[in-house]
């Protein structure tokens, strides 16, 4: 009997993962293309959803190619995405308003004034992470023929999948696990919110309806089989998050699992099997898991990995070919300097700060003195994305206190900086292990397609005992005690005047001399 197979993609903000993964659960071919966004005037951050669809169709021929494998044997196709944005469409499934991109902040006055008039449905009903739905208020208030125009409004995979589908508008649909990011959802329902559609005017049919991630939504149109090299008809399940699908692929949808999602937005996240609520000011957020239960907590930076690479592009040069040559360079130089970056900090909220939520926050070196090089600003970034996962890791120890937190699964682009690991683990007191997660989406994509076809029977179902295996980093005592001065000054670096605050850098900089 011929092998068969599962065609899925991961639409990142960077690039786009494609893989072919058969019915042993193994990956056996993939590829990897990368994508352009673009920094526009303050808060604006451009993508090209249609670009999207493009690079998709590009990429299963290409994967097709290199693999030998026969269109007939795949069975199904499943892509996860980017669980932040929003692109507005018309009735024939075309985009009206581009690709509102998560790390865009054209509509952050809207999540703002959302987030206060609604603190009480956010805080113990959402997931508590509205990014989506105010995005979809700016586009009601402030454009507001184009609103009109659009039938609905759908995430990034949804849109993909409904162009490959040839959908209409009323066939949109969102997974159950991409509700997260959106702020009216009723998170433990797995529904819209009709009080929050009534009370703002967003009228429900506006919304795509709710589906599982495994439901079979759309089968791949003539016009796309023809451009990718598949069979018209190969059948396509709704797909889910990009975050819940590394967490299913990479088996961490276990209770008490610490990961460190080391990606364009940084995230620190622990399964959990209920939440926790707090009323006032949360500081952990919820996504809803592809189990039918469970969650993921989490607290994270909204572009924190970003900060990075615009560090690198835009003081070393790194918008280039070499990117990854300056990243080795500026790292292996940061190496030397010794914890606190000789008396740096660095507040890494350049889109705001989500957990707790406070909009009005940005980016900024503070101690920054004439010894200071490249190496201290780009080792005290590093440093400042350890220090928030330590407060996010303190919030989640008190909704959670009786979990182990002996271990950290780092994934992401980032887990392959040792000294970024290091430097995290020496910050939070717990070892560090790497694993490589470039083919957990894929794994998420290729369970969750496979149990919607019926070819497998749960949908997580790896061996007994199966854990990622990687590099483990453990922390270092001596760091330990000075990253724990540098982090009480970081905590309080938004409560102290900048005098207070420069005053205590020069302190603890003189008792290092």
């Amino acid at each position: 009997m011929a092998m068969k197979y599962f065609l899925v993609g991961d639409l990142g903000t960077s690039g786009i993962k494609f893989g072919l993964v058969n019915e042993r659960k193994e990956v056996v071919e993939s590829l990897y293309l990368s994508t352009r966004y673009i920094a526009q005037g303050p808060g604006r951050m451009i993508q090209s959803c249609d670009d999207f669809v493009e690079e998709v169709l590009k990429g299963i021929r290409f994967l097709l190619s290199k693999s030998g494998v026969s269109p007939c044997e795949i069975v199904a196709l499943a892509f996860s995405g980017q669980m932040g944005g929003i692109i507005g469409i018309d009735e024939n499934f075309e985009s009206l308003t581009g690709l509102d991109m998560g790390l865009d902040l054209q509509s952050e006055r809207y999540n703002r004034l959302f987030q206060e008039e609604y603190a009480p449905f956010v805080n113990e009903k959402s997931c508590g992470s509205p990014r989506n739905f105010p995005k979809i208020l700016w586009w009601k208030h402030e454009r507001p023929e184009i609103y009109r125009r659009a039938k609905k409004f759908v995430t990034l995979n949804g849109y993909v999948v409904g162009r490959l589908a040839g959908l209409r508008a009323g066939d949109a649909f969102v997974d159950f696990t991409l509700l997260s990011f959106f702020g009216n959802e009723e998170m433990e329902r797995k529904r819209w919110s009709g009080e929050i559609s009534r009370d703002t005017g967003v009228a429900l049919d506006k919304l795509p309806r709710v589906v599982a991630p495994w439901e079979v939504v759309g089968k791949l149109s003539s016009e796309a089989a023809t451009s990718c090299g598949l069979l018209a008809g190969t059948p396509i399940v709704a797909g889910l998050g990009d975050q819940p699908a590394g967490f299913l692929g990479g088996n961490f949808c276990i209770p008490g699992v610490l990961v460190d999602v080391a990606g364009s937005s940084t995230i620190l996240s622990l399964f959990v099997e209920e939440p926790v609520r707090k009323r006032e000011k949360p500081a952990v957020m919820y996504m809803i898991s592809a189990l039918p239960s469970g969650y993921h907590a989490f607290t994270y930076i909204n572009g924190g990995g970003t900060t990075i690479r615009w560090f690198v592009d835009e003081f070393l040069g790194g918008c280039t070919e070499d990117r990854e040559g300056w990243y080795e360079w500026i790292t292996a130089k940061s190496a030397t300097l010794p914890p606190g970056a000789e008396g740096l900090l660095f507040l890494p909220y350049f889109g705001g700060r989500q957990c707790p939520y406070d909009a009005l926050l940005r980016g900024g070196f503070v101690g920054l003195s004439w010894w200071h090089k490249k190496e201290h600003l780009f080792r005290a970034i590093l440093e400042s994305l350890g220090y928030d996962y330590a407060l996010g890791l303190q919030a989640l120890r008190e909704a959670f206190p009786h979990h182990r937190w002996d271990m950290v699964f780092v994934t992401g682009g980032g887990a392959k900086n040792t000294l970024w690991n290091k430097i995290k683990a020496s910050i939070l007191g717990i070892p560090y292990l790497a694993v490589d997660d470039y083919k957990f989406p894929l794994l998420g994509c290729a369970l969750v397609a496979g149990y919607g076809m019926g070819i497998f029977s749960e949908i997580c179902s790896f061996p007994e005992g199966f854990s990622p295996v990687g590099e483990k980093v453990l922390p270092d005592p001596v760091s330990q005690k000075a990253y724990a001065r540098y982090l009480r000054l970081y905590a309080s670096l938004l409560e102290y005047s900048l005098q207070s605050s420069f005053h205590a850098l020069t302190m603890i900089l003189e008792s290092e001399g």
